[in-house]
């Protein structure tokens, strides 16, 4: 609910039918609703057939009600079927005029009108139809109610008193009629049991009764504007709350036709209780209006400048969602693990109270992040919290935090975290009051993806013009060539640094050169770039190969676009280009040097080896020449050293290649083949055919789980490795069957240096993982094995030979 109907009380019900609208999510954020509950409350279960209409008449999609009312399985239905081909001829031309003019003006469509629908059996319907056109879309969604029962029931009603009466006493809906005067809706002259259970009353208590002196704002407020409908169309429907005597409010329909009764006019309205799906369609409602304001959220951070703030856009938009007395955002620091309060949304008066009385402003709020709550916060993206206090993370005391919540009488904290692929950017917080709803969860979470991504994105803004300000210290000095070509290639006007660098006495000396001539070294460069600027306009940092005057190569970085004289008319090419043979130059000296450091890194290695073994071998030599206990005990601790040694500089062989190459598609079930089973440990594995995207080195990930299962598991005596797509991701799971992992340490195994051994093993196996967005956890149970789960991405795996997943 937004703050203007919070001011105003709880949100009423459509004011009509007529106006009444079914709105889908957007397409970008569909797959949220569908996996909800709500979205199949609501399409398959309102009660109502309901279909997606495409601008060529095809239904696109269509509920389990539609099923039932056409006949017609889906799979026959779906993207095959028009909705022309269920409409009676006599109506086909109406309705097609409303489809065009739906598409084409709108605010003239009808939203709410009846038809005659023919079902596969032949049979007829009459159908009271609410559509309305998707917001963003040429798609329109409709809502079919079968009113064939109440159309007969209307019928009878004007052909037999007989069957009047019967289908009055068992209708599902409330039926009554009253006299019609020149004033409006008189008494009612008849009701049915089940009118006088929707509304509360007894049949004496309606009989002196009107229509307009019910409850019902709706039919209050627009008595006029309803009879003088009414007398145009002779037939409306009409939503509104009813608040029947004693008893909770409830929305009720009512359908109201005039006709004529032994000569003199009357009113029949039908009444149906609809506070369920009013109810739904609420929260429908106010979801695509969330939707909305994310989808607009996303496209104005997508367009932000650089200077502007995107916690205050995004406070804006979350306060419009959730209707809060106050939210705010917090910066997350990495250098010092800390959350500091920035931007506040609030009532300007409510800030400065809380402000002058707890203290509590931009700036003043840091809140320490440990690894644990590290954990706790980038593992669930939705917190609740009662107090200030816990929703600070202990930095607000909580006799400031009560302070607070009791000047701005706020009941209860919902914390939003920013976190794209387990990094934190930032978080929000929002403060609701008792009768302040929860907005759901689904919309949460579709914010909090649209903030999050907008704040990587402008971290890596920020950090690459930190990175543009330092190369610019580096080169400010330096003098771009700035040129103009006509549209033959021939240069009309150079700056004096052109002919500088180019190695001319001036820039005179250039003009009238044609540079496919002069400038490229290859002709085929040129074609490219005129190609490109042709198709786009302008061609951007196109790193291309030039020749100075004495015929000298050098690399530019080259930008350019059409300058155009006073009519439009192209003139010829205007660009900048900018020297970067320097920068190639350290490029090419920088990959240079890495090679020479991992050649020495790999001399280094093999000396130490060739050592340790010299080592080594006089070690066994001595053990063989003693028989000193003292002596034999510490040549035994020295070859402990020594081989923990020799493992370390060999796993800084693996971590020395570890993302070195380019990650490759491998066949799991191939890798697996590849394993040796230990003595005395059985192995079974299968893969499926299943391929994924991994650094070379995934042998190695297995290899050491294989190892822990030998040091650690103890009883082990089997080891079974599957793999299987779950959503969202690919899963393969090893187990062992030895002593399992006790529960507190099922992270800590994972970490540099932990354990018995080197402590190498499992850091090195998530170190692998960790490559190409692949997770690793414990899973098992101590005491009946180690279970380890091993989460590949969408994208990241496939099928052998199939496109990724």
């Amino acid at each position: 609910m937004s703050r203007q109907d919070d001011e105003k009380g709880e949100e009423q019900p459509p004011k009509a039918v007529p106006g009444e609208k079914h709105m889908e999510p957007d397409p970008s954020i569909q797959s949220l609703l569908e996996s909800g509950e709500l979205y199949k409350a609501v399409f398959e279960n309102t009660g109502a057939a309901t279909v997606i209409l495409d601008d060529d008449t095809t239904i696109g999609l269509a509920n389990t009600q539609f099923e039932r009312l056409s006949g017609y399985p889906k799979d026959e239905v779906e993207g095959k079927k028009s909705w022309t081909e269920f409409i009676v001829k006599e109506d086909l031309e109406r309705m097609l005029a409303q489809h065009r003019i739906r598409r084409t003006d709108p605010e003239k469509a009808l939203t709410s009108y009846e038809f005659r629908f023919v079902d596969r059996a032949g049979k007829l319907h009459h159908i009271h139809i609410n559509i309305a056109m998707i917001p963003g879309t040429r798609k329109s969604v409709a809502s079919l109610l079968d009113i064939t029962e109440r159309r007969e029931a209307e019928d009878a009603v004007r052909e037999s008193g007989e069957r009047y009466r019967l289908i009055m006493e068992n209708a599902n809906d409330g039926i009554m009629v009253n006299e019609l005067t020149p004033e409006g809706p008189g008494r009612f002259i008849d009701v049915n049991n089940e009118a006088c259970r929707i509304l509360g009353m007894t049949r004496e208590e309606l009989k002196d009764t009107r229509l307009i002196d019910l409850d019902a704002p709706e039919i209050r407020q627009r008595a006029t504007d309803i009879l003088r409908q009414l007398k145009e169309n002779r037939h409306m429907v009409i939503q509104t709350i009813y608040r029947p005597k004693a008893k909770n409010e409830k929305v009720i329909e009512v359908s109201v036709s005039l006709f004529d009764l032994h000569g003199l006019p009357a009113m029949l309205s039908v009444v149906r209780e609809v506070t369920e799906r009013w109810q739904i369609e609420k929260a429908i409602r106010q979801q695509n209006q969330a939707l909305e304001i994310i989808n607009t959220l996303a496209a104005d951070l997508a367009a932000l400048p650089y200077e502007e703030s995107i916690q205050k856009r995004a406070l804006r938009a979350l306060q419009e969602i959730s209707g809060a007395v106050a939210t705010w955002f917090s910066d997350y620091d990495p250098s010092d693990q800390t959350l500091v309060l920035g931007e506040i949304e609030t009532d300007a008066e409510l800030l400065r109270n809380v402000a002058a009385v707890a203290g509590i402003r931009p700036g003043s709020v840091r809140s320490p992040v440990n690894d644990e709550t590290y954990r706790e916060i980038t593992g669930s993206i939705i917190g609740r919290r009662r107090t200030l206090t816990e929703i600070s993370f202990g930095a607000i005391p909580p006799r400031i935090g009560s302070l607070v919540q009791s000047i701005t009488r706020i009941d209860r904290f919902i914390g939003i975290a920013y976190v794209v692929e387990g990094e934190l950017y930032g978080t929000s917080a929002m403060g609701l009051r008792a009768n302040d709803p929860d907005p759901p969860d689904e919309i949460l979470l579709a914010f909090a993806h649209v903030v999050a991504i907008s704040l990587r994105r402008r971290n890596a803004e920020m950090a690459l013009r930190q990175s543009e300000e330092k190369f610019r210290s580096i080169v400010e000095n330096m003098q771009d060539i700035y040129y103009r070509t006509d549209n033959e290639g021939r240069l009309v006007m150079a700056s004096p640094s052109a002919a500088k660098i180019m190695g001319y006495r001036s820039p005179d000396e250039m003009v009238g050169k044609k540079i496919i001539d002069n400038l490229y070294t290859s002709p085929e460069d040129l074609d490219r770039f005129i190609r490109d600027l042709d198709r786009n306009g302008s061609v951007h940092n196109r790193v291309v190969t030039l020749r100075k005057r004495d015929g000298t190569p050098f690399i530019v970085s080259a930008s350019c676009q059409f300058y155009y004289d006073k009519s439009g008319k192209i003139l010829g090419v205007e660009g900048i280009v900018h020297d970067i043979n320097e920068i190639t130059k350290v490029k090419d000296a920088l990959s240079a040097a890495n090679k020479k450091l991992g050649l020495l890194s790999s001399v280094t290695r093999h000396d130490v080896l060739n050592k340790l073994t010299v080592l080594m071998s006089h070690l066994g030599f001595m053990e063989k020449k003693t028989a000193d206990p003292d002596l034999l005990a510490h040549i035994a601790k020295a070859k402990n050293a020594g081989e923990t040694i020799r493992q370390q500089i060999e796993f800084t062989k693996i971590y020395h290649g570890l993302g070195l190459h380019e990650p490759q598609w491998v066949e799991v079930g191939k890798v697996l083949q590849k394993l040796q089973a230990p003595p005395g440990i059985s192995l079974s594995a299968a893969a499926d055919g299943f391929e994924i995207l991994a650094d070379p080195l995934l042998i190695k990930v297995f290899e050491n789980l294989l190892d822990n299962t030998v040091r650690h598991g103890q009883k082990a005596t089997a080891v079974t490795i599957a793999v299987a797509e779950s959503d969202p991701a690919l899963t393969i799971t090893y187990e062992d069957n030895g002593d399992g992992i006790p529960a507190d340490m099922k992270e800590s195994i994972f970490e540099w240096g932990y354990g018995r051994n080197t402590g190498f093993g499992l850091f090195l196996v998530r170190e692998i993982l960790a490559i190409t967005g692949m997770k690793i956890t414990e899973t098992g149970k101590h005491g009946a094995g180690a279970r380890f789960v091993i989460s590949v991405p969408k994208g990241a795996y496939r099928i052998a030979g199939k496109p990724a997943s």
